[in-house]
């Protein structure tokens, strides 16, 4: 989860340098481009069990 806010906190950061909104150099990730892909699957994975746990409070 930390990891996900890492990457989210970065793309943003670098929206606004794109935006002229934040002065600075563009960050690179700090993670290679497997963990990058297993982050985002985790972050999918926790998604939908939430969705999930959802959909069943409001059948039960």
């Amino acid at each position: 989860m930390v990891a996900g806010t890492i990457l989210a906190g970065i793309d943003l950061r670098n929206l606004q340098r794109e935006n002229n909104n934040l002065s600075g150099e563009k960050e690179e990730y700090p993670y290679k481009e497997e963990q990058i892909k297993l982050i985002d699957r985790y972050i999918e994975l926790e998604n939908e069990q939430e969705r999930l746990e959802n959909q069943y409070e409001e059948t039960d």
